[in-house]
């Protein structure tokens, strides 16, 4: 769990709820955690604060601070990890940043040009990882294999406004609008239009 105010990550027995122990301080260089992932083998944390990807194996407390231009972390705000690839939004530049944990290769992806200004959220599914966008009010879908950009869903006519939590159920894609407090969804099977499902004065948010 990131504890984004105190600068620390808590680690929690997930059957007794019980605190196992807390990572922070200067030694983690943690500023303003805002996104965690982790795998049998490590965890890396995003700092929103100081523009870095902290990481560390499960079984030792000896970190790595990613950080530097070659990585063009700008203001992190979500990752994923999928079949080996550390995925990276950041808010402030409108890329996304790929790293191969085998062979730490680093790709910087710049979906500015491909319409995803301020990308807030990350998801993968069948091969596609989705992105929202606050920004631009779009959402755009980039293949794992090739790193293009196969889907984008722009959505001022479709009350997409200020997209951020994504969540993808089967051929549904959820978006959260933090701008208009409303819910949308999207079938991403068929390339229907988003459909508002609630809003704010339905008691949604």
């Amino acid at each position: 769990v990131v504890n984004t105010s105190a600068n620390v990550v808590t680690e929690v027995n997930s059957s007794s709820g019980k605190i196992i122990r807390m990572f922070g301080g200067s030694k983690y260089e943690m500023n303003s955690p805002v996104a965690i992932v982790a795998t049998m083998n490590n965890v890396w944390v995003a700092n929103f604060g100081n523009n870095s990807v902290t990481e560390w194996g499960t079984g030792s407390r000896n970190s790595t601070v990613l950080q530097g231009s070659k990585y063009d972390f700008s203001s992190p705000q979500s990752m994923i990890y999928e079949d080996g690839m550390l995925w990276v939004a950041n808010l402030h530049s409108s890329t996304i940043t790929t790293i191969s944990i085998a062979t730490h290769k680093i790709r910087i992806l710049h979906i500015a040009s491909e319409g995803c200004l301020s990308p807030t959220a990350l998801i993968f599914s069948n091969g596609t990882v989705w992105a929202s966008c606050s920004e631009s009010n779009s959402i755009i879908g980039i293949s794992s294999t090739t790193y293009k950009v196969t889907s984008d869903i722009q959505g001022s006519d479709d009350k997409l406004d200020g997209p951020g939590p994504i969540l993808l159920v089967g051929n549904h894609l959820w978006v959260a609008n933090v701008a208009s407090s409303s819910l949308s969804k999207f079938d991403v099977s068929g390339r229907s239009h988003v459909h508002l499902l609630c809003h704010f004065s339905d008691g949604f948010m």
